[in-house]
């Protein structure tokens, strides 16, 4: 099941057009970076009312970790390797406008060596006016 899911994000994978795309400069990886993409892509789609594609990207050399709460309304993001990188914060967070991750997961590994992140930001309805985000087209 893992190799027929990997085999269709990869070839997938050119397809997918990002509204808001986000990047870590590999030789200064801040968390700042991808909590703030978060936040502007979060923004974009509650204040639009269309959906948001976003594209996280990896940083060579760097492992991110990126938890979405929807309880406290905001986007964490922990760089786990490398641990100490010339005085940058190993931890950033930024408000989000009203979210629901449903059933799906709210944590999320973007590994240096391993694929980067694509979600697809859902706006709300008039009978839930949350933001959706929604794992349908990249599982």
């Amino acid at each position: 099941m893992n190799a027929a899911r990997d085999w269709f994000r990869r070839a997938a994978a050119p397809f997918f057009r990002p509204d808001v795309a986000v990047a870590p400069d590999p030789l200064a990886p801040d968390p700042r970076v991808l909590a703030r993409g978060f936040a502007a892509a979060f923004a974009l789609c509650a204040s639009g009312e269309r959906p948001v594609r976003l594209l996280a990207a990896r940083a060579p050399g760097a492992d991110f970790r990126v938890l979405l709460h929807a309880v406290r309304g905001e986007c964490a993001v922990e760089r786990t390797r490398p641990a100490a990188s010339g005085g940058l914060p190993a931890r950033a967070t930024a408000r989000l406008p009203p979210f629901t991750a449903g059933a799906g997961p709210a944590v999320f590994g973007l590994a240096g060596g391993g694929d980067d992140l694509r979600l697809l930001l859902l706006p709300g309805s008039a009978r839930d006016p949350r933001v959706r985000v929604s794992f349908r087209f990249f599982p």
